[in-house]
Formats: C-alpha cells, structure tokens, sequence
C-alpha cells in the first residue's frame, strides 16, 4: 500500500493557539484515496526544522503533503526550505502574480509588494496554481515519490487539493493505489461501550477488516473497510441488525446534515424554540446549504420573560412545573410552530449547569418536543459532562427527534 504522511508548518500549531483542522481534512481524503497515512507531524516556522520534516517524510513515505508557511511575512519560509532541501532556487510565477493583483483588486485593496513573494516557488518543482486565495502551491517528484505544498489557509488548502491535487494523485498513484470498499454508520443514543456490546465477540471473529469508532459530541461514526466487497455487505447488515434504530445515516454525516436532506426532500419547513442550546439547533440547521428553504427562523427564549411572552408560555405553567419541564418544551414547540407557520418545530429546555441543579432535577436535565400536524412528542434527557457538552448533545438529541419524526 502508498503510505502518506502529512507535514502541516506553523508554530501556533504546536502552541495550541490554532486548531489544525488541515491535518484531519487532509487524513481523511488520503484514506479515501486508498493511501496508508502512517504520520502526521507538525513543525516550527523554521527552515532547518521542516527540512528535517520534509527529509524524514520523504524517506519513509510515498507521498508527503506539507501545508502552510506560504504566506508573505518573514516567518513564512516554507518555500525556501523545500528549494534548500531539493537544492534549486526560486523561481518567480506571473501568471499567479497576476492573480494575486486580481484578487486584490476585486476586495478593493492595494497590491503589497510584500505579496510578490507568494508567486515564487522551487524550480525544481511544478506549479500549483491557486484560484481560491493568493499563495501558488507547488510539487515535486524525485526517486518515485512526490511532496505536494499547499498553503496553510484552509480554505484555499481545500479548494487546491479538491481541484488540483486529488485528480493529481489519481493519475500518478492510480496502478498502485489499493481499492478498498468501505461502509460508514453514523448513530445517536449510544455509548462506545454499548456499540461494542451490542456488536459482540462474534462480530469481529475470523474476519478480516479494518474498524474504527469515532465519538463526537453526540454522535459516533463507525467506519469499516475491507478488500472484499462481500465481506462489507454483510457487516453492514450485521451492524443494521445489532445497532437497530440508533442509526441515522450510512454517511459520515451529523444528524443536520440529514434532517437538511429530508426537509428539502419532504419540501417541509421547521422552526426552533431553544433555552438552553442558546441556538445552537438554529445554528446546526442553518450551516446547511440550502437552508433558507426549510428553516424559517426561531425564538430563543432563555429567560422565562421570553417564553411566556413569545411563546405564550402560561406563568403558572412555569410556576407548578418549572421551566425545564414537559409541559414548557411542548408549549414551546407548540407556539413557535403556530407563531411562524412551519410544519414542524423542534423546542428544547433544560439545565446546561453548571449550576441550577437540584435532586429531582440535575445538571443535565434536559426536555426536547417536536411538533406537527401529527401532534407533539417530547422526550427527557439526563446529559453529563460539563456545559458545553451538555448544551452540544442536547441540540443532538433534539435534532435526532426531529429526524425520527420526518422519516
């Protein structure tokens, strides 16, 4: 199998002031291309330290993608590291130059000369060109293996490797590259500990394949791969038939994601009501593209001021249960519905902590409702963990019982 390695350049990498969301984009689609990626590493904005980088990658690895460093200011020396570690000079990229002052005229600012520098690449290498943002990217190949450099920024990152560089490695890799068939399960409402033992010992026995399980706030991804295609259609319904309701998707996919698909599908219209989640379920449905066509607005009614007097919350209601409660998500979900005219409506209530706790009802305590033509259900939660994750699981498992309802 190719093996990859990822070599991302920054030193705010290493100081935990930037998160490197470059690294995990970049795993992920290698894995999907059939490449084994055996390191990922990070260095300083040093030459001498991603030449060490670059030589250790280039030696034990096929392909190496190094991002970041491109940039105009002195600490960006990622260019001239690589020439130094292939000894060749920089070359300078008109074409990419016009680019920049392109790009620069069209946000109505001033071309820097500064900038120039982010059109010179190795001339030992061939050029990248970059129609997202300003920095050119480049590759190189020597003694059958190649090191692709792309800029740190992520979007511009992602639109180079999407458009250049995928169709790039397929045409070079594509004999050597390992056909895999692979199966993802995305679910809610369980644990690691219960997937497993739902799965059992038998599952894994005398079977060959790859698995991983992946928690993220709410939600797990569980992804299998094997070289045989059969093998992957019977763990996929093997899994169906342990797992049971808790899946949601065959996708690696969080549960907007889906509830988006089957709105549009469905050419329904939602709205939400939240407390506690501070709009974070407006927030999740509204990061969909194509949003505006199902999703018609919410109220956020964190205090009890809003919620008797937007949703028309009764104050005895509150009173006699208390606004983490049944009867507050349901007449909240209730008269979001009403007041902005959806088809659905998705309310959630609760005590995100960390204070406001008590014995009958504890940090954690969470009500979701939906409401539709078909009537209003509502389910309680008990979340732990600290607020955030509490108020990130919470939008979840309201979300979740929103997809239930719609499918």
């Amino acid at each position: 199998m190719n093996s990859a390695e990822i070599l991302t350049i920054g030193s705010e990498l290493l100081q935990g002031s930037t998160l490197n969301s470059n690294a995990q984009f970049l795993g992920k689609q290698l894995t999907d291309l059939g490449f084994c990626v055996r390191y990922q590493t990070s260095c300083r904005d040093h030459v001498n330290d991603i030449i060490d980088g670059l030589d250790t990658a280039m030696t034990r690895s096929n392909l190496t993608i190094i991002t970041g460093g491109l940039g105009p200011t002195p600490d960006d020396v990622t260019r001239e590291a690589v020439a130094q570690c292939f000894n060749t000079d920089l070359v300078f990229h008109a074409g990419q130059y016009r680019n920049i002052k392109n790009y620069f005229k069209k946000t109505k600012h001033r071309t820097l000369p500064m900038t120039r520098r982010e059109a010179f690449f190795p001339r030992a290498a061939k050029p990248i060109i970059n129609h997202a943002g300003i920095a050119i990217g480049f590759y190189i190949e020597t003694n059958r293996k190649m090191a692709v450099v792309l800029p740190g920024v992520p979007r511009e990152m992602t639109h180079m490797f999407e458009n250049e560089v995928r169709p790039l490695l397929t045409r070079r890799f594509k004999k050597a590259l390992e056909r895999w068939n692979a199966v993802t399960v995305s679910l809610t409402g369980l644990n690691e500990p219960q997937v497993m033992q739902r799965l059992g010992r038998r599952f894994f026995d005398k079977r060959e394949f790859e698995f991983g399980i992946y928690p993220k706030l709410g939600w797990i991804s569980i992804k299998l791969r094997s070289k045989d295609a059969k093998m992957i259609k019977t763990l996929k319904r093997e899994m169906a038939q342990r797992l049971g309701k808790a899946i949601y998707a065959y996708s690696d996919e969080p549960i907007e994601s889906e509830v988006s698909q089957l709105l549009r599908r469905s050419q329904k219209t939602v709205s939400a009501a939240e407390s506690c989640t501070g709009g974070l379920i407006a927030k999740r449905l509204t990061d969909q593209p194509g949003a505006s066509r199902y999703f018609k607005g919410g109220v956020l009614a964190y205090a009890d001021s809003v919620k008797t007097g937007l949703l028309a919350v009764p104050t005895q209601t509150l009173h006699q249960h208390g606004a983490v409660s049944r009867q507050v998500a349901v007449l909240m979900a209730r008269h979001v519905r009403k007041l902005l005219r959806t088809d659905y409506s998705v309310a959630v209530t609760g005590i995100a902590g960390p204070a406001g706790g008590s014995l009958s009802k504890p940090v954690g305590t969470v009500w979701v409702a939906v409401d539709s033509k078909n009537g209003v259900i509502a389910k309680e939660f008990l979340i732990g963990g600290d607020r955030d994750r509490i108020r990130q699981v919470s939008a979840v498992r309201a979300l979740r019982l929103l997809h239930d309802e719609l499918i």
